[in-house]
């Protein structure tokens, strides 16, 4: 708890909790977010839905489909709000496209097939090959007492 006192203190957070469960017993407590690592996403959503809380959980929602079945009936037999965190269903493109679809104006929909995706360039350089670069950028850098650059 040091760290996440000190954590607290700098950015005015009013209460700590030192476990999930006392987190999601929590009165003040409105709605719990779960951010925390894939395979505990089942049990600290449940947690929270036990304690009547409405959840909105990170992607993945659960790693397999017997834990995603499990907690969607759970939340539903509870009446409560549960919801993979998916920011694309907000986005105005996405919402015009629903309301175009509900309203009929682009025809009968059987299918509908969307991705998302960027480009990520990843350069593969051995450990030797870094430092030399690294080495040669220093020296490049670097600048003699007399302000020429050292060769």
């Amino acid at each position: 708890m040091p760290s996440a006192e000190g954590f607290a203190k700098q950015f005015h957070v009013p209460r700590l909790h030192d476990s999930y469960q006392s987190l999601v017993e929590d009165p003040n407590v409105d709605v719990v977010y779960v951010a925390s690592v894939n395979s505990c996403h089942y049990r600290n959503c449940l947690d929270a839905l036990q304690a009547g809380k409405p959840v909105l959980c990170e992607k993945p929602f659960m790693v397999n489909i017997k834990e995603a079945e499990g907690v969607i009936s759970f939340a539903h037999e509870k009446r409560l709000f549960l919801m993979e965190a998916l920011w694309t269903w907000f986005i105005p493109a996405f919402k015009r496209a629903r309301q175009m679809w509900e309203s009929g104006i682009i025809g009968d929909v059987r299918v509908a097939m969307s991705e998302f995706g960027f480009i990520i360039i990843v350069h593969r350089v051995s450990h030797s090959t870094l430092m030399a670069r690294k080495r040669r950028f220093l020296i490049s850098h670097t600048k003699a007492m007399d302000g020429t650059t050292k060769p």
